[in-house]
């Protein structure tokens, strides 16, 4: 929607909306750039999560099957808590992933794309104040 830069009657109005969009403008580019860090982050997390991820749930096959063919004894009690510490390696890294992986840098690369759209939309704004700057008499 354009705006009704028409209603800005003095180079005084003009300064004060300008003053405005500037402000929200670097508040703006301020979100984009940890957006951008944030979006980083997650990229460099979710290919080490993901492999983490398949280590884990390859040891935990690996120790059930050790595990199923033991007898009783002290060996069957290690793996067995063996398993249950590789479990919960697996839990935290699904949590993580939640957090830092995939699914985190497809949420940020969304958010940044609504920020550049905002930013664009700020710049076009701005221009247009400052053209109605320029044609408004001193």
């Amino acid at each position: 929607m354009p705006l009704s830069t028409s209603l800005l009657a003095t180079k005084a109005d003009c300064d004060v909306v300008l003053g405005n969009l500037n402000t929200a403008q670097k508040n703006y580019d301020y979100k984009r750039l940890s957006l951008e860090k944030s979006s980083t982050s997650a990229s460099k997390k979710a290919g080490s999560l993901d492999s983490n991820i398949a280590s884990v749930s390859a040891e935990i096959t690996s120790l059930t099957n050790v595990l199923a063919g033991l007898p009783d004894g002290p060996t069957k009690v290690e793996i067995s808590n063996r398993i249950t510490k590789a479990q919960y390696k697996l839990f935290t890294y699904n949590q993580s992933k939640r957090k830092n992986g995939t699914t985190a840098l497809v949420w940020l690369e969304s958010q940044l794309n609504d920020m550049n759209s905002r930013l664009a939309l700020l710049a076009t704004d701005i221009a247009d104040v400052t053209a109605r700057k320029a044609a408004v008499p001193a």
